[in-house]
């Protein structure tokens, strides 16, 4: 689903496309810019997300994105995926540890006042509707894959 505002200031008119899905290019009289706008994440050049700051991945129990229940290296490897864009990104090494108050993919069903559903990626390996918050993943308690060490072959 997508939606288009338009804000009008002075003599100069800006279309922002927003969406909950996919990564195609949106122009605006700014340039391009990403299609889903997500807030505190930059576009890259090729005009996708650019979740390479994202430092956290929620995994507590059911709400792994990826089997078996909880966080493991399946969690981490996915995180390298979204942050390097590629699906052969993996994690070299990570660490799990309680959720901190700063953004990262949270569990889906259980979203935030800030959360949004971003994905899939195929192009990037990532296959699944995921959870995002651009604010923070702290109300939700629990663990988080964190630390993660990204390699791509």
């Amino acid at each position: 689903d997508s939606s288009d505002s338009s804000d009008t200031t002075g003599s100069a008119t800006t279309t922002t496309a927003v969406a909950t899905t996919g990564t195609s290019a949106t122009e605006t009289s700014d340039g391009p810019c990403c299609d889903p706008i997500i807030d505190g994440v930059p576009c890259t050049e090729e005009c996708e997300p650019d979740f390479s700051g994202v430092t956290q991945l929620y995994c507590t129990n059911t709400c792994s994105p990826i089997p078996p229940v909880g966080c493991q290296i399946e969690d981490a490897d996915l995180l390298c995926r979204l942050r390097l864009r590629s699906p052969t990104a993996y994690a070299e090494s990570y660490e799990e540890f309680d959720v901190v108050d700063a953004p990262g993919f949270c569990c889906v069903g259980y979203e935030g006042p800030d959360s949004i559903t971003v994905g899939p990626w195929p192009a990037w390996g990532v296959e699944q509707t995921l959870c995002f918050d651009p604010v923070s993943v702290k109300y939700l308690g629990g663990s988080a894959v964190q630390n993660v060490v990204c390699k791509d072959v």
